[in-house]
């Protein structure tokens, strides 16, 4: 019983190393695919409201091609 606890947990410490491994690269690999976005859309803004609860809403502004948000 104790070496199939062992055995679990050494199995579980390394699937956690490999995750953090790969959403870290995942990470890098998804800002350098923003940062090329950026770079290269023809950003079409559009100014919106959205609405925060029944009584408030809030202006954003945002490229119709590509999403990013432009801070107003």
């Amino acid at each position: 019983m104790l070496f199939t606890l062992i055995y679990t947990k050494k199995i579980i410490e390394n699937d956690i190393i490999f995750l953090q491994s790969q959403l870290q690269t995942k990470k890098l690999l998804l800002q350098e695919i923003k940062t090329k976005i950026d770079e290269n859309c023809n950003h079409t803004w559009i100014t919106d409201l959205i609405d925060i609860d029944p009584d408030t809403s809030k202006t954003i502004i945002y490229c119709e091609h590509c999403e990013k948000s432009k801070p107003i």
